[in-house]
């Protein structure tokens, strides 16, 4: 016999049964020669989303980088802007406002593939900026969003440098439609105080249309 009968779990041929668990539980085993229950799973605490944030024209998040966490893993998509062949660039943020001095470093590798076979490579740098950009050639189609993740190193120390380092990809707006893939890393090195957030915009000609932030932490 097998199935579940009134309100418990029959076990073929073993004659043991485990009473029906409640929404949201999954049916755990107990050990050989044991009745399995039902338990609550419960979410590592080691990694942990802090927040989701969908916004346009310039889109900043700020107030969850904290002690809890040493690391944090920032995810974007459905990235899309209202021009053409742009820019999406990231700045920090620090008591919950932009740093916009020219105290930025970054550099970048770039490759892209064209739907003629064609691929290339471009390597780029740039130190005192007001900024950090994170890829070019950013077309405005709202069906070849950017996609990026980031990883952000211990922002709330206060006595080094906050590097920064991501990964990105997005489709040109040229004849070849070229397919662009950026790794990249940077940091402002103006002063060494915690950072608050992180403030994406667009440049040299349009704003972010929509753009998409899950932030989460690691121990």
């Amino acid at each position: 016999m097998s199935g579940i009968v009134g309100s418990k779990f029959n076990h073929r041929g073993s004659g043991l049964v485990g009473s029906l668990g409640t929404d949201g539980q999954h049916f755990l085993s107990s050990g050989a020669g044991k009745t399995n229950v039902f338990e609550t799973v419960s979410a590592s605490a080691d990694f942990v989303l802090l927040s989701t944030t969908t916004g346009s024209g310039t889109v900043s998040f700020d107030g969850d980088f904290s002690g809890t966490y040493d690391n944090y893993l920032l995810i974007g998509y459905n990235g899309s802007n209202d021009a053409s062949d742009e820019d999406l660039n990231f700045r920090v943020r620090q008591g919950d406002a932009d740093i916009t001095a020219s105290s930025y470093y970054r550099v970048w590798n770039g490759n892209y593939g064209t739907n003629v076979s064609g691929q290339a490579r471009y390597d780029y740098a740039a130190y005192g900026a007001d900024h950090i950009k994170m890829i070019n050639n950013w077309d405005d189609a709202a069906t070849k969003p950017t996609q990026f993740n980031m990883w952000i190193y211990d922002p709330f120390q206060d006595d080094t440098y906050h590097y920064i380092t991501w990964h990105a990809t997005n489709v040109s707006p040229n004849s070849t439609l070229s397919y662009m893939n950026f790794t990249g890393s940077g940091h402002y090195y103006g002063n060494t105080t915690a950072l608050s957030g992180l403030s994406f915009y667009e440049t040299p000609s349009g704003d972010i249309t929509t753009l998409e932030l899950k932030l989460y932490g690691l121990k």
